[in-house]
């Protein structure tokens, strides 16, 4: 195995990502895991480069690599692990144009109410490989990729996050809104860090700024 980059746990599986494969740590037909009585299998060759990219979708881990974007899940029988190739019948093309100092810093994030992943990436080569200006969405009940493109100008875009907020509600006082994506912004002319939304009705970002900015 070559370099470690994540570990998760799904069922009694414990699977290993590293930069040269996936491999599964697992109990034997006899017995559970444990450290004197345990079954190491290699699951795949395709392995994993950004820990950053790497999402959960219930038992399902999806990330990037080099080559392509790829899910680990079960065969047919529904007892062996295998790894499939998500972007090579949908994006291939377009994915292979992405630089490859992108792909290794990209970032994932999952909206489980809204089954869409999102990921960051910065659509050209840069000093700074955490400025990002694009997304790549994944409808996982489609199976379906778009792009977005960002407008940066003004705003740096460090990161995202999934979560709930608190709105207004007559009756309680306030409730639990929808699921949303939040970016996390730096303002480049003070380094202020603040939160974005997608939620404008003219597809305008930082307009509390006074100067909004859209997205394609």
């Amino acid at each position: 195995i070559g370099r470690i980059v994540d570990l998760k746990t799904f069922g009694k599986t414990l699977f290993v990502f590293a930069e040269n494969g996936v491999w599964a740590i697992s109990g034997t037909q006899t017995s559970p895991f444990s450290a004197k009585d345990y079954t190491v299998s290699k699951v795949s060759s395709f392995g994993l480069f950004s820990p950053l990219s790497i999402v959960e979708l219930g038992e399902t881990p999806i990330w990037w690599n080099y080559e392509g974007i790829y899910a680990l899940g079960k065969d047919q029988t529904g007892f062996e692990s295998t790894v499939t190739k998500l972007s090579e019948t949908t994006i291939q093309t377009f994915y292979d144009k992405i630089p490859a100092s992108s792909k290794t810093y990209a970032k994932g994030e999952f909206n489980d109410q809204a089954n869409i992943v999102y990921w960051l990436y910065a659509s050209e080569e840069k000093s700074d490989p955490f400025d990002y200006d694009s997304v790549l969405v994944f409808d996982v009940q489609t199976n379906a990729f778009y792009p977005l493109k960002l407008s940066v100008s003004n705003h740096k875009i460090t990161g995202l996050i999934a979560i709930r907020g608190l709105e207004p509600n007559e009756s309680i006082g306030t409730s639990i809104s929808e699921k949303l994506f939040k970016f996390i912004t730096v303002r480049r002319s003070d380094n202020l860090i603040t939160f974005s939304d997608m939620v404008s009705d003219t597809y305008l970002d930082f307009s509390s700024s006074g100067s909004p900015e859209g997205y394609e």
